[in-house]
């Protein structure tokens, strides 16, 4: 099983996107390939991001002039990536990855019409379904696939890929 899994960093939670991480996955662990890109943050930086986000952020380069221009990088190795997985995962979707894949979405609506994902699988989901559900049992199973890798909580290419390896965990005792 192959797991696209993908993180975004927005200024606050309906903020506009300036960050993306993503990986693609194999059962045995191995990323196939990422990957990862940044913007400027556009308006007041909301104080959340500033304390929690940001520090992560320092070896994350902007690669980007825009939140458009990184959706048009990220767009087409997305595609690729999201025909190479059996499904695509994010961790609590709604509101950040769901409105970035959205205006993803709007930058070509008549050609991506139908290209969402489906399923999109939501680690939360997993979590209750695997019976962890409080934060410890969460912060168990980050430090278990996370191993001797240092946190790097908030920056998207490490959420994605922590995701990836519990949601591989979670599914394989279903």
């Amino acid at each position: 099983m192959k797991l696209l899994s993908f993180d975004i960093e927005s200024n606050g939670l309906h903020g506009a996107a300036f960050a993306v991480g993503a990986v693609l996955l194999g059962s045995d662990g191995h990323v196939a390939d990422e990957f990862q890109a940044r913007c400027p943050i556009v308006g007041p930086v909301d104080p959340w991001v500033t304390e929690h986000v940001l520090p992560s952020l320092a070896s994350l380069p902007q690669t980007h002039a825009s939140a458009k221009s990184m959706r048009a990088a990220f767009w087409p190795w997305y595609r690729a990536a999201a025909a190479k997985a059996d499904y695509t995962l994010a961790t609590n979707p709604c509101p950040v990855e769901a409105r970035f894949l959205i205006a993803c979405q709007e930058d070509d609506m008549k050609n991506r019409y139908f290209e969402h994902p489906f399923p999109l699988i939501d680690l939360g989901t997993l979590y209750v379904q695997a019976g962890a559900r409080s934060p410890e049992a969460r912060d168990r199973l980050v430090d278990e696939v996370a191993g001797d890798e240092p946190k790097l909580e908030h920056h998207p290419r490490w959420d994605a890929l922590i995701a990836a390896r519990i949601a591989l965990k979670l599914l394989s005792r279903t």
